[in-house]
């Protein structure tokens, strides 16, 4: 394990941590304590499935700035596209909800599950200036991007 660091967030979902919604909207962005430039690989396990835009995007600048060059993140996401064409929506995910560019399963509580389109996914990491992104089927779950 001397090779891995493993993180652990102080920030507050409004579904599993924190029931008070206005200090979820007060908060400020979170930033990963690491250096800039310092990592060559991240692993977010089924972080951005329950990220709403706003926050999906603060991490995503926030680990390509840890990233060094030519360093790696692999991601999981609910891909909406990935599940309505291979027919999962409907089944436990319906993703019938719209919150800006997210898809979430429960108005009430968005964080519980959160769903992205390809392109706009695509489209955010190649602004934040990713290179390299590609679509990795896995439980219609996965994306790996590269500075």
């Amino acid at each position: 394990m001397d090779h891995f660091s493993f993180i652990t967030s102080d920030d507050k979902s409004t579904v599993y941590k924190n029931n008070d919604i206005t200090k979820a909207f007060n908060k400020k962005a979170y930033v990963i304590p690491l250096l800039s430039g310092s990592q060559d690989f991240v692993f977010p396990l089924s972080l951005f499935t329950r990220l709403l835009e706003n926050e999906m995007i603060n991490y995503l600048k926030e680990t390509f700035l840890i990233l060094k060059p030519g360093g790696f993140m692999n991601m999981s996401f609910f891909s909406f596209d990935r599940m309505a064409k291979d027919g999962l929506l409907g089944g436990r995910y319906t993703f019938k909800h719209r919150n800006f560019n997210a898809y979430v399963e429960n108005p009430k509580y968005p964080e519980a599950a959160v769903a992205y389109e390809n392109d706009f996914l695509c489209s955010k990491r190649q602004e934040i200036g990713f290179s390299d992104i590609q679509i990795i089927k896995w439980l219609g779950q996965d994306i790996q991007c590269q500075k």
